[in-house]
């Protein structure tokens, strides 16, 4: 758990919970976390979770959680991920909520089984790029309620929800992603306004690209 801290390097470390956090920021900054395998293995934690918490280095971490997303952000600005690897089995894999803006994710490879593999819901002017994401029975990717947004050369892949998914989200770039499902739409706008270029929509049984309610 860091408290108000900066400026600190955690390197190496393997953080296991059962009722916390793997690894807690809040109110932290400047801090570099790297080379870390955490988990929360019940209970109500995440693997690691940032609070309130600005320019931070997130870099090559395995972070699992059952119940909650294996790395969550929440009201958390500036910071880089890259090269981590997110899981959840009932949760989003990585979770950006609550106005997380600013951050950039990329090269990270972010899975869950009943949940999105990667969320950014009511979160705007983040940067996605190039990440591998899947989910069984929800979204790859979802953007709910958030604008602005850039994201680039990912794959968001579902076995029976939509592989990319925005919902009442506008002004987001969409450009050279690949969206597939097995049994929905490979990508899909709801009630969204945004600019698609260059994207590839597949899925087995439903339609490639889904507009509703869309421009």
């Amino acid at each position: 758990w860091l408290n108000n801290t900066a400026l600190s390097v955690l390197e190496n470390n393997t953080a296991n919970a059962t009722a916390g956090n793997g690894i807690y920021l809040t109110n932290s900054s400047n801090n570099t976390i790297r080379f870390a395998n955490v988990s929360n293995n019940a209970g109500t934690g995440s693997g690691l979770w940032l609070n309130n918490s600005r320019n931070n280095l997130l870099f090559n971490i395995s972070a699992n959680s059952i119940s909650n997303p294996g790395l969550l952000l929440m009201t958390s600005t500036n910071n880089n991920l890259s090269y981590n690897k997110p899981t959840s089995t009932s949760s989003s894999g990585l979770l950006l909520n609550t106005s997380s803006t600013n951050n950039e994710i990329t090269n990270t490879s972010a899975t869950s089984v009943s949940g999105v593999g990667l969320r950014i819901e009511s979160s705007n002017a983040n940067i996605l790029n190039n990440n591998t994401v899947t989910s069984t029975s929800s979204a790859g990717i979802e953007l709910l309620a958030s604008n602005n947004n850039n994201v680039t050369n990912n794959l968001g892949v579902s076995t029976s929800g939509v592989g990319i998914r925005l919902e009442n989200s506008n002004s987001n770039n969409l450009t050279q992603n690949k969206g597939t499902s097995d049994s929905s739409a490979g990508i899909l706008l709801l009630t969204s306004s945004n600019n698609l270029e260059g994207n590839n929509a597949t899925s087995s049984t439903g339609q490639g690209l889904l507009l509703q309610i869309s421009n």
